[in-house]
């Protein structure tokens, strides 16, 4: 039912997805448990479509991507999160711009600074409400915020 043309696309998106995600998350590593998600869907119709015998299945691509996208601030759904296109070769044209576009970002080290300040009064906001615990090799330790948060965030 999928032809091979159709998943080698697939494949490409992902690929591209995914270098760019890298890319980008080198510098900010906010993302989402989600990001990168890829589905196909196949739509077979509906019942007055399948008695004529005039349907065709059509295949749509959903990508959820929050890194990625909002980076790519000339796409016309940009800050969302979920984007649907219509056919594959929709998909993977868009996630092609969106590689080029993600692969070309580097920033100095002020926008890199800026990051690090914004964080840290993000931090400022939440830091006696929040805690991420994670249980590595058998003990409960502490992740968030870093040890070493507070000094690299103040520029120390």
């Amino acid at each position: 039912m999928i032809s091979k043309e159709t998943l080698d696309k697939i494949a490409e998106i992902t690929r591209l997805h995914d270098e760019a995600f890298w890319h980008l998350h080198q510098f900010d590593g906010h993302a989402k448990s989600s990001d990168g998600s890829v589905q196909l869907h196949i739509e077979f119709g509906n019942v007055w479509e399948r008695q004529e015998g005039s349907v065709e299945p059509r295949v749509s691509v959903a990508i959820y991507s929050y890194v990625v996208a909002s980076n790519t601030p000339s796409y016309p759904n940009f800050g969302e999160r979920n984007h649907y296109f219509e056919t594959v070769d929709e998909a993977l044209q868009v996630m092609t711009e969106w590689h080029r576009k993600a692969m070309k970002y580097n920033p100095s080290e002020d926008e890199l600074r800026e990051m690090d300040n914004f964080a840290a009064e993000m931090w400022d906001l939440i830091k006696d409400r929040t805690t991420v615990m994670e249980i590595i090799d058998g003990e409960s330790v502490q992740v968030w915020p870093p040890e070493n948060f507070r000094d690299k965030s103040n520029g120390e």
